[in-house]
């Protein structure tokens, strides 16, 4: 088996320091007035926690379910590093959605979501986000093929490029770019080689070529 130690409190209650000259040795610290004190490990491989266990650096939080139905998710799972700060989340939601996210210094870095066929149009959604946690790019993979790729700045959306890989249209991609003032142009190519470019402006079509 592996060396371990046990605390009745949550992982969030206590101060972990590992030594780092020495493989094994932890300094816990607690201000629980239950167990109050420093304890200085040597040799451990395992600490064990109320909440999960902490091994190999990363703290896995047990799972988390939502037992009396309150929320929009059946459960989920995270992992910390030693200073208590989130590295992942995987959650189930009621839908049959699965999203794993990823946290760069506790910030959103990536979430991939998968879904269920028969729920939704698409069955993945790729997300990236910049150092603050602001969404920069999106993909969608549609259940029929197309691929849709939409980036951000500063959070709101500049343009939208969608594929069509499997030829499940007479097009084979479509561009929306969106501008400042309610301007969007759209420019669509078809399979026979026609290029359609749309201007909008508030919504509603300005002008349209083909070529």
């Amino acid at each position: 088996g592996r060396d371990t130690a046990r605390y009745r409190g949550s992982f969030f209650e206590y101060a972990i320091e590992a030594e780092a000259e020495t493989d094994g040795a932890f300094t816990i610290t607690s201000d629980r007035a239950q167990d109050a004190g420093v304890d200085a490990l040597s040799h451990i491989e395992v600490l064990w926690f109320s909440d999960g266990m902490f091994t190999e650096g990363t703290f896995e939080l047990d799972q988390v379910r939502d037992t009396p139905d309150d929320h929009n998710w059946d459960s989920y799972r995270e992992t910390y590093d030693i200073d208590q700060t989130r590295l992942t989340r995987e959650t189930r939601y009621d839908d049959g959605r699965l999203e794993a996210t990823t946290y760069v210094d506790g910030m959103r870095s990536s979430r991939m979501t998968t879904a269920r066929r028969d729920v939704f149009a698409w069955h993945t959604r790729a997300e990236t986000f910049d150092a603050n946690g602001i969404r920069v790019e999106r993909t969608f993979t549609y259940d029929d093929g197309r691929i849709s790729v939409s980036s951000y700045d500063a959070g709101a959306l500049t343009s939208t490029h969608t594929t069509d890989p499997e030829d499940a249209y007479n097009w084979s991609e479509i561009t929306l770019d969106y501008l400042p003032g309610g301007v969007m142009h759209r420019t669509q190519t078809y399979d026979d080689g026609r290029v359609e470019e749309t201007k909008f402006i508030d919504d509603a079509r300005h002008s349209r070529t083909v070529t």
